[in-house]
């Protein structure tokens, strides 16, 4: 398995649909994007903690603190509930490598929004989910 660092605007949509889904509130939502972002580092620092090469081209120097601003623009993509599927399941792939994910209030979240669109009619199965992009990219600067 593999494992890599998901985009800002991955993981903020992923904040802003739990804020969306009344899991967070909306001034828990940047530091809940923060926690997200922190879970995926640890996975990829576990995964490739032997291969220090690796790991500089993967994770940044310094990590920015989420804002309200950046996950509104996340959100402005409202999710279908195929698209909040997969982007859940490639966090959860991203972010499993280390002991504690299992446990961890990242994993619970993504599970929790993963029913929520299980019950809105998502399927991994689906022609919608096989469609829906696997990492929601970063724009791109103008």
């Amino acid at each position: 398995m593999s494992a890599r660092i998901c985009t800002r605007t991955h993981i903020a949509a992923i904040a802003y649909a739990a804020q969306s889904h009344g899991l967070i509130t909306v001034t828990d939502a940047p530091s809940t994007a923060d926690d997200l972002l922190a879970e995926n580092v640890r996975s990829v620092s576990y995964r490739y903690q032997h291969n220090a090469e690796a790991l500089n081209d993967m994770i940044p120097a310094r990590v920015v603190p989420f804002t309200l601003e950046e996950l509104e623009q996340a959100g402005e993509h409202d999710l279908t509930p195929d698209e909040l599927l997969k982007a859940c399941d490639c966090y959860q792939y991203q972010a499993c490598e280390h002991p504690r994910w299992g446990r961890s209030a990242a994993r619970a979240l993504t599970q929790r929004l993963i029913a929520i669109a299980h019950n809105a009619g998502a399927h991994s199965r689906s022609a919608a989910y096989a469609n829906a992009p696997w990492d929601i990219p970063d724009p791109v600067a103008s």
